[in-house]
């Protein structure tokens, strides 16, 4: 099954294949698909939204393990120490790299919707109607007529 694979090469295996599954069917359920080529753009969008997830996920643990490290102070509220941690995540090159990986996953989803969407709206004829295209009837002979 061609859904398989794709959780086999996008989910790790301390990711959730429910949640997985749930997001590739949310989006196949969102858009009738004609064929095999517009299933390929759902592909790049479930692919983009699975990992810009993992990158939030990334971040927020970065973040997390950042705030743990700050010493506890009595003046210092919450707010205090998450912009310490952020302030000092942000010296680093590892924030950068998941904000610009972030990125570039919305690029590619943002993408492949369109595409999707362009396909979807293009006047070819798919599986969805017989044709897109007029009939035209011909007219009907006239009889003949001998002089």
């Amino acid at each position: 099954m061609r859904h398989g694979l794709l959780a086999r090469c996008l989910r790790l295996d301390t990711e959730s294949r429910e949640c997985f599954d749930d997001l590739l069917a949310l989006h196949l359920k969102r858009f009738q698909l004609a064929d095999g080529v517009e299933f390929s753009m759902i592909e790049e969008m479930v692919a983009s939204c699975w990992r810009m997830r993992r990158a939030w996920a990334i971040e927020t643990r970065m973040m997390d393990d950042q705030i743990a490290a700050q010493p506890v102070r009595k003046d210092s509220d919450g707010l205090a120490r998450i912009t310490t941690a952020f302030s000092q995540l942000a010296n680093s090159p590892s924030l950068a790299l998941i904000h610009r990986c972030e990125a570039r996953l919305h690029l590619m989803y943002q993408r492949a919707l369109h595409n999707l969407l362009l396909l979807q709206t293009a006047d070819v004829p798919n599986e969805r109607t017989q044709s897109r295209f007029r009939t035209i009837q011909r007219p009907a002979r006239a009889p003949f007529v001998s002089s």
